[in-house]
């Protein structure tokens, strides 16, 4: 029997398109199919957001902590299964799937904990005999649009601060990885979270732009995903009174300089390259490295040479497939445009042979030198286990070439001499400087981008507040003179 997509007031149901999943490590495998939304649905689910409103932002800090307490503790016990069906849907290996669930519930807790830090502010008054008193309020019923490659962990630091500070959600998550996105909607109902107060449906772009994005009653539309898909929600909510927040795509560079252990650096660089198969907007895709570092090419094509690459279930894998045909078919293509612009691979790019392999969605982690840096290509992201690596005469050098670039999510510097940071960071047109390691998200750490990478507040962090809530100033006078 199909599992339903959509979850609207409290009940599962669906009769859209009918979505067929397949396993990305071996697509012979069908895993299940899950009935989708429509635009109607998307509709649908914005009036029961509106219609719980009122009694989820009068509902006390204390109960809305509790929910999201209550949904933590449930995925951290259903982390196996829940991480297992992912693997099955989006690829990854288990390690990394568990890990998210873990890291998700984290992030859940934390959020319940700003419910309950989020105070009034009393100020001096505005005069005599007043008491001035600052309050945040909850915008409105907030639309969440998230994407495949994180389907538990992204979500989390969306509809956590938005649930935690009193508004309703719609959720549309990525018709990828719908088995993720129901499992996660089942355990909020279960943790006791009011009808309307969430819903949920998964549907196509199509389905989003018609019956999510402009939709009257939706107040702020949090979004994460690729450059051009943010930059359409962006512009189709130009001149409404709707908030946005975009986390998009990235062309994060790692710089190497001068004085650093090879081995070491080569080996955090394959991490923040590959992992996630190299579907994360925060991944690295291109290494520039000063022309003292000597043979650094061989050190880090001997280190992606060094990632097993197979099902995600299997232990041994340290990567796996990607998430469908056409996205192995974009990287396959993108290494082919690389060839026909004169460059060396020097590792990988090519799909994985042999029986067991050969009916998944892989590639090998792929190293590419000899690109023209002023070149289109050198200014696309990849998304995907690739990396281009450049060479330079000067760290000046190296800070000028990570930002040209139209993206400005993340980078990283490798230097043996730690105090660089912070001339590092101010060299860099980047959300986040990452030093001597490749990086990472937490959830009391804001995350943002510059440029095509990100627009509005930042996530996560005590940030999260300025999104998901309006300022209110309250002015009292104890007498009646005016």
């Amino acid at each position: 029997m199909a599992r339903s997509g959509v979850f609207i007031d409290g009940s599962w149901t669906a009769d859209g398109p009918v979505l067929e999943i397949f396993d990305p490590s071996d697509t012979r495998v069908h895993v299940d199919t899950v009935v989708s939304g429509t635009a109607d649905d998307l509709r649908d689910a914005t009036q029961s957001a509106l219609a719980a409103e009122e009694s989820w932002r009068n509902t006390t800090p204390e109960d809305r902590a509790g929910v999201l307490r209550a949904a933590a503790q449930l995925l951290r016990d259903r982390a196996n299964w829940i991480a297992t069906a992912m693997v099955s849907e989006e690829g990854k290996t288990f390690k990394e799937a568990r890990g998210e669930a873990v890291r998700a519930a984290g992030t859940l807790d934390y959020h319940a904990d700003q419910a309950l830090s989020t105070q009034d502010q009393v100020l001096l008054p505005i005069r005599s005999g007043a008491v001035t008193t600052v309050r945040r309020r909850p915008v409105g019923p907030v639309a969440v649009i998230s994407p495949f490659n994180f389907p538990l962990l992204v979500p989390a630091w969306k509809i956590g601060p938005a649930l935690a500070h009193g508004n309703t959600v719609v959720w549309k998550p990525s018709p990828l990885t719908p088995l993720t996105s129901i499992n996660l909607m089942q355990l909020f109902d279960d943790a006791g979270l009011p009808r309307g107060v969430l819903n949920m449906v998964v549907a196509s772009g199509e389905a989003t732009a018609d019956g999510l994005i402009g939709t009257p009653g939706i107040k702020a539309v949090t979004f994460t995903g690729s450059t051009a898909a943010g930059r359409a929600v962006q512009a189709r909510l130009a001149g409404l009174d709707t908030r946005v927040q975009l986390e998009m795509g990235g062309n994060g560079p790692a710089i190497v300089l001068a004085g650093v252990d090879v081995g070491q650096v080569a080996s955090e660089i394959a991490r923040g390259a590959f992992a996630s198969t190299g579907q994360r907007c925060t991944g690295i895709r291109r290494v520039i490295v000063v022309d003292q570092v000597e043979d650094f090419e061989n050190a880090l094509v001997a280190a992606a040479e060094g990632w097993n690459v197979g099902p995600g279930m299997d232990p041994t894998s340290d990567i796996g497939p990607l998430v469908s045909a056409a996205a192995q078919k974009a990287v396959r293509m993108r290494v082919d445009r690389l060839r026909a612009a004169g460059c060396a691979v020097l590792t990988g790019g090519d799909p994985v042979t042999g029986e067991a392999r050969k009916h998944g969605h892989y590639v090998h982690p792929c190293i590419v030198t000899g690109l023209d840096p002023t070149s289109a290509l050198a200014g696309e992201e990849i998304f995907g286990p690739v990396v281009v690596v450049y060479r330079v005469e000067s760290p000046a050098e190296a800070f000028r070439l990570a930002n040209a670039t139209s993206f400005g999510l993340s980078a990283a510097v490798f230097s043996s001499d730690a105090s660089d940071a912070m001339a590092a960071a101010d060299s860099l047109q980047f959300g986040t400087v990452n030093m001597n390691f490749a990086g990472s998200v937490a959830a009391h750490v804001p995350f943002l981008g510059w440029g095509d990478s990100g627009f509005g507040p930042a996530e996560q962090g005590e940030t999260a507040v300025e999104f998901f809530t309006r300022t209110q100033v309250v002015n009292v006078h104890g007498d009646d003179d005016g």
